[in-house]
């Protein structure tokens, strides 16, 4: 896995996270508009219909979790890498647009940089930072 791989997996991440959380909400407003979920009292096959809905609920809430821990942990690492640069410029460039998940334009108007610049600042960090991953 190359540096920028490596980096962007918070992105990925976060992105799922982000489509499990709308599914989660549509699987509950549709539980509660549901005429099973609603009259759930009467018929042990609209009770199944209601545990299952439940159920499905209760796993996709797992899932999403499960992918909190794994975003958390990721940006631990992506931040002990980003640490590793020295410059304040670059890691802050760095750290705004993979840490915080800011777009390059919005980066360079924060650290006050062309957009080009903030390219040419993040191919250097790229290298550094797999030059370092190669030592390490």
């Amino acid at each position: 896995m190359t540096v920028k791989e490596f980096l962007a997996q918070g992105t990925t991440l976060n992105a799922a996270i982000d489509a499990k959380l709308e599914q989660l909400a549509e699987l509950k407003a549709l539980a509660l508009t549901s005429k099973s979920f609603l009259s759930a009292a009467g018929g042990n096959e609209r009770r199944s219909k209601v545990e299952a809905t439940v159920e499905k609920i209760y796993q996709t809430e797992e899932e999403i979790n499960g992918m909190i821990d794994r975003y958390v942990d990721t940006k631990k690492e992506i931040s002990q890498l980003l640490d590793k640069l020295e410059d304040n410029t670059v890691r802050s460039v760095m750290e705004l647009h993979y840490l915080s998940g800011i777009k390059w334009e919005e980066v360079a108007e924060r650290c006050y940089l062309s957009l080009r610049t903030v390219h040419n600042i993040h191919k250097k960090a790229l290298a550094l930072l797999e030059q370092e991953r190669m030592i390490a």
